[in-house]
């Protein structure tokens, strides 16, 4: 269930906590 996210590795584990690409 993947709802085209920004980063194909960024889970959402504890919700859309972390939805922004930690690579910036």
């Amino acid at each position: 269930q993947q709802e085209q996210l920004p980063d194909p590795h960024v889970q959402p584990a504890g919700g859309e906590r972390q939805h922004q690409p930690a690579d910036l």
